[in-house]
């Protein structure tokens, strides 16, 4: 460190001495015409431009005003930009510049003719570069503009003051210092990007991939930076990212360049919610449309934080240090309604390359950084429809696609409307749950539990041909009330059949509810207003029988719901281990994409079961599997719902060898074979629904929601009912006039 302050005023000094040797030389050769004396400025003999930027993304975008007021001073001249093809995209169709030279693609041979074959009248050397200076002075141009910045000042014609003159001036107005020093004077500053045609349809393409809704918050979040003095710390940013998406439903995406390809795994990595998209290396074309379709940047100062202000994208961006030529007030986003984020900690001569602790950047807190989130957020929501008023967010979009994905809302503080939100019951009891280990500690429980509930009560049973109701049906006196649905259609399922070796073996009363159709059209907008959202398909006859049930006199009904979930009997999600991505797409009922105009992705809903590339099955099972729609048919009717198996769990890890070998809940599995006296085990049959022969020859939906011409014969009949269910509900429920 001390080294580095020896050698940087010395190294100024060895630039400084070859600067006054190159002008000696340069007045001796000008002296005997070897070279051509400096000529005063004339505009009008200016035909042709030459613009040197030959470094990074953010000293591009910043020079683009210089390059407006030259063309708007100098209509009719020929401009051209010899630059990187690392930031060509950033001026491909910028009109001030006619002709782009990419040095990268040229020999030192081919660049020394271009140059020559050019033949500019003007040079403009943006960057503090010797090796621009000489190429200016190669050109062969009369008038080479620079600035005053020790190291081959000598080979321009006029020197424009640098940072160490202009201390507390921005970049931009520093630039354009160069354009003052031959007598134009500046309009618009404001800097300028390119949008091109296949960067925006790569964009697209990348948030259709990626299952990101433009509708909803999006957010962009870029960890990187040029030097490790201008970079926050990672686990800032992986908690920004966390609580955008947690407090603000908002979407993530984590930029990054090829070389920032560890950071960004890193931030995502370190984050909870494993939701944020990951962008790294992508074309920078592609990188400024993807920003210009975000509702906000957050970051370090970089060129892309300059990229999101030119295109209006609200800014946060994080400073640290305080030496001039570094900060905010030089190098910080240029316009209105951007956000500095910065601590000054009191040091001493600061220089970023003498410091070994950055305490002005690891002293800011995620907290300073997401306060200026949520003010932008607050300031700005130009492309999401939410509404949050309380902590109740309004969005119908999300409510329609997460029904569509998962047959109910995901997000408790959903809203459909300020006036409807789903109501759905809770299932959770509020008594303490038990870890069962084996068949007796089954029996025993749901013993006591139904007992315990069931005394001085009026019960009856609702009875299906599975294991799960036969269970508990069996702790109930004989002589009651059993309630098996048989749907009239035309189809070989008997659900009451099936339902009736349990009757007659627990000597039951056994009581057949007929469902039809049209009873789903008689009772489907009663239930819908009960819970403010769209049905699962088992709501109506589960209300039709609760009805039955309620005119027997009976106070309470006793279902086997849940035990699929807390045993292990969803053996087909269960025959294997999932990735992340390749769950997504298994488990959606109904893709959103297939028939609404504007899906969301419920990517977050998933993300909270994330575990690296895997999928915690296990825990998505117990914590989004539940009898809502249960609770919500049968309580509609007045009866009051008792679920015994949300009394009980298995306790421990499930047998997935046991289950994926024909043996889901094993263990309810041997406590039937207990009760029932060795009774064969029925082959498992979910709680079948003659959809696919009311629903054939439906076409489709028709409100302004859903797509056109959707092919219904994609869908299955279940998932034809989802979206029945939902156009339904959206014209009897929420637009009913």
């Amino acid at each position: 460190m001390y080294l580095k302050r020896i050698l940087r005023p010395l190294k100024f000094k060895i630039l400084f001495v070859m600067d006054v040797a190159g002008e000696a030389v340069f007045f001796i050769l000008r002296s005997f015409f070897i070279i051509r004396k400096k000529k005063k400025f004339c505009p009008e003999n200016i035909k042709k431009i030459l613009f040197i930027r030959l470094d990074k993304i953010g000293d591009m975008v910043l020079s683009t005003p210089v390059f407006r007021a030259v063309r708007e001073a100098f209509p009719g001249a020929k401009t051209a930009l010899l630059l990187k093809a690392y930031t060509k995209d950033l001026v491909k169709e910028n009109t001030d510049i006619d002709e782009l030279m990419i040095i990268d693609e040229l020999s030192i041979k081919e660049l020394f003719s271009a140059l020559k074959k050019l033949n500019p009248d003007l040079v403009f050397v943006l960057n503090y570069s010797i090796w621009g200076n000489i190429l200016a002075f190669i050109s062969g141009a009369r008038h080479r503009v620079g600035f005053e910045t020790p190291g081959g000042t000598f080979l321009l014609t006029k020197k424009s003051p640098n940072d160490l003159t202009l201390v507390h001036t921005h970049k931009i107005e520093t630039y354009l210092h160069m354009v003052k020093s031959i007598g134009i004077t500046p309009g618009n500053r404001e800097p300028a990007v390119s949008i091109t045609k296949e960067g925006e349809e790569e964009a697209d393409r990348f948030l259709k991939n990626n299952m990101i809704d433009t509708e909803r918050l999006l957010v962009l979040i870029h960890p990187g930076s040029g030097g490790i003095h201008t970079r926050w710390k990672k686990e800032g940013f992986a908690e920004v990212a966390d609580r955008i998406i947690a407090e603000y439903n908002g979407q993530v995406i984590i930029l990054g360049s090829v070389g920032e390809k560890d950071l960004v795994s890193e931030v995502i990595n370190i984050m909870t919610s494993k939701e944020a998209v990951q962008a790294v290396g992508l074309p920078l074309s592609m990188v400024i449309s993807i920003i210009k379709k975000c509702d906000l940047f957050v970051g370090n100062s970089t060129g892309t934080m300059h990229v999101a202000a030119a295109l209006k994208v609200p800014v946060v961006a994080i400073f640290g240090n305080k030496h001039p030529i570094d900060s905010y007030k030089k190098w910080g986003p240029w316009g209105e309604g951007h956000l500095i984020v910065t601590n000054d900690p009191g040091c001493k001569n600061c220089h970023p390359a003498d410091c070994r602790t950055y305490e002005c950047l690891n002293s800011i807190t995620a907290d300073e950084v997401f306060s200026g989130v949520e003010k932008q957020i607050k300031n700005s929501r130009k492309k999401s429809n939410i509404l949050v008023e309380g902590e109740k967010m309004i969005n119908k979009e999300y409510c329609m696609s997460s029904f569509l994905t998962f047959r109910f809302v995901a997000d408790p503080e959903a809203a459909w409307t300020e006036n409807v939100k789903s109501e759905v019951p809770s299932t959770c009891s509020d008594n303490e749950e038990t870890a069962v280990r084996t068949k007796e500690e089954v029996i025993t429980n749901l013993r006591k539990v139904i007992e315990t509930e069931t005394k001085g009560k009026k019960v009856g049973v609702l009875l299906s041909g599975g294991i799960d109701s036969a269970i508990v049906a069996s702790f109930l006196p004989k002589g009651t009330p059993a309630y098996t649905i048989r749907f009239i259609a035309d189809w070989k399922l008997d659900e009451p059949s099936s339902a009736a070796k349990y009757v007659d073996y627990l000597k039951l009363d056994h009581r057949i509810i007929d469902v039809r159709w049209e009873d789903y059209i008689e009772h489907s907008e009663e239930l819908m207003r009960r819970c403010g959202s769209p049905l699962h398909p088992v709501e109506v006859p589960l209300y039709k029988a609760s009805m039955q049930a309620k005119k027997d006199s009976i106070d309470l009904l006793v279902c086997g719901c849940g035990a699929d979930s807390r045993f292990g009997g969803l053996d087909k999600l269960l025959s294997k281990d999932w990735k992340f991505e390749e769950f997504i797409p298994r488990y959606t009922f109904v893709n959103p994409e297939l028939v609404l105009k504007k899906p969301v992705s419920m990517r977050k809903e998933y993300a909270r079961f994330r575990d690296g590339d895997n999928f915690d099955l296990r825990r998505f099972i117990l914590e989004t599997q539940n009898c809502g729609a249960f609770f919500n048919a049968v309580e509609a009717a007045g009866v009051t719902l008792l679920n015994p198996f949300e009394h009980i769990y298995m306790e421990g890890e499930w047998d997935l060898q046991r289950i994926r070998n024909g043996e889901s809940k094993y263990l309810l599995r041997e406590a039937f074979r207990e009760l029932f006296n060795g009774m064969e085990v029925p082959e498992k049959i979910a709680f079948a629904r003659p959809m696919d022969i009311w629903l054939k020859d439906w076409e489709g939906p028709c409100r302004p929601e859903f797509l056109e011409d959707i092919d219904m014969s994609q869908f299955s009949g279940d998932q034809k009912y989802l979206i029945f269910s939902l156009e339904y509900f959206l014209k009897r429920v929420l637009y009913k006039k």
